[in-house]
């Protein structure tokens, strides 16, 4: 450890510290670009007259769009935000700017033509004299497809669980009873639930 502090030492008394610098910064953001690549959801990092610096995995295969075609374009003709939907709040940087820092519902348009409904979270960092805009967008149609099949598994289980189980609401009332719990207190589903925990 000494030795590593003291080689860093010399390295920087020999004037190269700004390479040592621009070494370590490349290879944060290079990982920092593998993490943004991988995520589910797309990516899009844009620059502040609206155009694509950063385009991962994920937003190649929601709107049909390549890395390469997409890095340089705007993004409103990528996604083919249309005047005909009023929630297109992403038409201009200056709108873009207004949803800095919250989650907001869109509906944007895939290069085959088919709308898709998203949820889309941006950030703003400084760099430089202008802002870079950090875009993610999730499906929505996805998240409404896995709620289901969470709920469909939950329902499931709680069903034929061999065990008896309740939902029971803050006020002690069974707002859900499963028949193993139906059996052990004798009692019926409707009956259960115009009873109180307490």
């Amino acid at each position: 450890m000494i030795r590593r502090a003291q080689s860093d030492m010399s390295f920087h008394r020999d004037g190269h510290q700004s390479a040592y610098i621009n070494g370590v910064v490349g290879r944060a953001d290079s990982l920092s670009w593998q993490v943004l690549d991988f995520l589910t959801d797309a990516y899009v990092g844009m620059d502040s007259s609206g155009r694509v610096l950063q385009w991962n995995r994920a937003a190649s295969s929601m709107f049909g769009w390549s890395h390469q075609e997409a890095i340089g374009q705007l993004l409103t003709e990528l996604v083919h935000i249309c005047e005909e939907h009023s929630d297109c709040a992403l038409r201009d940087v200056q709108t873009v700017q207004s949803l800095v820092g919250s989650v907001s519902p869109h509906t944007l348009r895939r290069r085959d033509g088919t709308d898709l409904a998203v949820e889309v979270f941006i950030t703003a960092v400084d760099s430089g004299p202008q802002p870079t805009f950090h875009v993610l967008i999730r499906d929505l149609i996805e998240i409404h497809t896995v709620r289901r099949s969470i709920g469909a598994t939950f329902k499931a289980v709680f069903d034929n669980a061999p065990i008896g189980i309740a939902v029971v609401g803050l006020d002690g009332s069974f707002q859900r009873v499963n028949q193993a719990l139906c059996q052990i207190t004798g009692y019926q589903e409707h009956e259960l639930t115009q009873l109180t925990f307490q």
